[in-house]
């Protein structure tokens, strides 16, 4: 895991850096559920490689439902349920 970086110091956030803290608050103990994200960060989980890929309810002929977020985050640690928060800091 990163060292902690100072307020104000940007960094970018990826799934990577998802995975290492949900691993280690899951081995620490606790049971990750829930991440809250400003909206850019929003934008940022639903952009994370592996959900590029999936699909929700693809019938053979007829029209299907493209996801263009993500509410919920599936780790190998339980699910994540990602909520934008209008009011944290972008």
């Amino acid at each position: 895991v990163s060292a902690r970086v100072d307020a104000g110091t940007t960094r970018t956030f990826t799934e990577t850096m998802l995975k290492e803290v949900v691993r280690e608050v899951f081995s620490s103990g606790g049971t990750p559920s829930v991440l809250f994200v400003s909206p850019a960060l929003k934008q940022t989980v639903s952009a994370f490689t592996g959900l590029a890929a999936q699909r929700y309810q693809a019938p053979v002929s007829g029209q299907a439902t493209i996801l263009a977020g993500a509410d919920i985050y599936q780790s190998d640690f339980g699910q994540i349920s990602i909520v934008p928060n209008r009011f944290m800091r972008t």
